[in-house]
């Protein structure tokens, strides 16, 4: 795999100056007022992604998915794409505005580990979504082949509720997830978007 590095602006820009960019084939963020630019996935990554929101969709009642290069604003110094995130259908935290991209935070947030982004996605990324109050933040890292989880504590700190949990490799066929349970803290998606988690603890196959 070739290593592209991110590229990151000099300068401050406004959020309207940003909104105001052409369209690119790269993964253009603002992240805390300067511009971010990313390489466009690999294929492999993209395949992680969808597997991630097969998953999902076979065991998340209701909501909106939503993929890169759809667009969240935060605030006015942040606008981020991330790889793969979920709304509940009757949050009030994060709405689609104008059609064009959402703004408030999600949910649930997924961001997929590659050599130009890993350092941004355990970082700034994570601080960002942690002082936003994201509910949870899911990790993949295909390298290790692991996906980790944190979750919002209640004194608004990311925190790890698990251990990591091993990442589908070589099926033939599409898993077969395992439903989540309605009861029991931790096992169920509340409907806006408190709480996203796996059916399982520990560690084991993503989709049983």
């Amino acid at each position: 795999m070739v290593e592209t590095a991110v590229e990151t602006a000099s300068t401050q820009v406004t959020i309207k100056e940003f909104l105001a960019l052409p369209e690119s084939s790269r993964l253009i963020e603002l992240v805390e007022g300067e511009i971010i630019m990313t390489p466009p996935p690999v294929d492999a990554h993209q395949k992680i992604a969808g597997d991630i929101f097969f998953w999902l969709r076979q065991n998340v009642t209701g909501g909106t998915f939503r993929f890169a290069p759809t667009g969240v604003y935060l605030d006015d110094e942040n606008f981020v794409e991330p790889d793969l995130f979920w709304v509940g259908a009757e949050s009030a935290r994060c709405r689609l505005i104008e059609n064009k991209y959402w703004r408030g935070a999600p949910g649930l947030i997924v961001e997929i580990l590659s050599p130009p982004t890993a350092r941004q996605d355990r970082g700034v990324k994570f601080d960002l979504y942690e002082r936003h109050g994201v509910r949870e933040y899911w990790i993949v890292d295909p390298e290790a082949a692991f996906l980790e989880v944190y979750a919002l504590s209640t004194c608004s700190k990311l925190t790890s509720r698990s251990k990591r949990l091993r990442l589908l490799e070589k099926r033939s066929q599409p898993p077969h997830p395992r439903p989540l349970s309605t009861g029991g803290e931790g096992s169920q998606i509340a409907r806006d978007g408190p709480k996203v988690s796996l059916s399982m603890h520990g560690e084991g196959d993503l989709g049983g």
